[in-house]
């Protein structure tokens, strides 16, 4: 196992770290550190990190930069502990300056009972199961663009203008989305047509379901 307890462990280009059945663990608040304060950062990495990830404490899987979209993949499952993570893609961090070309796909399972955060301004792309049970935050003009997300317990909140959340599926207790944001509703089939703006909701407990789903309720939308 390996543990990011205080700053970063960066992996680049074809780095591997061993036994795929081991787990990093980043721990954002330990040994004093700030909230996120622990870093995992992906650098252009060619070859899928394998192994299995647990974000505790907020602590962060960042996107400094990529080539192609085939890079920077996390194809191990990715546990969110009950006190969060982020997938920051393109975030401004130390000396590096947003850069909302960047992009992190996670191919694995995402796991856990804490909430997730994307604090933009690049892409995130979760391509495999997220099964977390805990909110979903997209700040700062990201997209996150995932399958179904399924958490009818919890809030999921959009935030700044030019942020995305693009699904197939939604369920959740309470849909949040802020001025000049947009969700997409992806067809089974692929591909997605934009609904557009939709104005901020302001009261959150207005909404006590919201289910968008393609094929299961019969709405779709075709390419135009």
């Amino acid at each position: 196992n390996v543990y990011v307890n205080k700053g970063v462990l960066g992996l680049e280009g074809t780095t591997t770290l061993g036994n795929p059945a081991s787990t990093i663990t980043v721990n954002g608040t330990a040994l004093g550190q700030p909230a996120g304060g622990s870093i995992l950062q992906l650098r252009s990495l060619t070859t899928p990190l394998n192994k299995n990830v647990s974000l505790q404490n907020n602590g962060q899987i960042y996107a400094l930069l990529n080539n192609a979209t085939t890079e920077n993949v996390v194809s191990g499952t990715v546990t969110i502990g009950s006190t969060g993570g982020q997938f920051n893609a393109g975030g401004v961090r130390d000396d590096y300056a947003a850069n909302p070309n960047a992009v992190m796909t996670i191919s694995g399972n995402v796991t856990g009972t804490g909430s997730l955060t994307c604090p933009g301004p690049g892409t995130v792309f979760i391509t495999g199961s997220a099964s977390y049970s805990g909110n979903t935050i997209v700040n700062g003009g990201g997209i996150l663009d995932m399958l179904n997300l399924n958490t009818p317990s919890a809030t999921v909140s959009v935030n700044n203008s030019g942020s995305t959340l693009s699904v197939e599926s939604i369920v959740s207790n309470t849909l949040n989305m802020g001025s000049g944001t947009t969700l997409n509703i992806k067809p089974i089939a692929g591909g997605y047509q934009a609904m557009g703006q939709i104005s901020p909701v302001p009261e959150p407990a207005t909404w006590v379901m919201l289910m968008l789903a393609a094929m299961g309720l019969g709405i779709y939308w075709r390419r135009r």
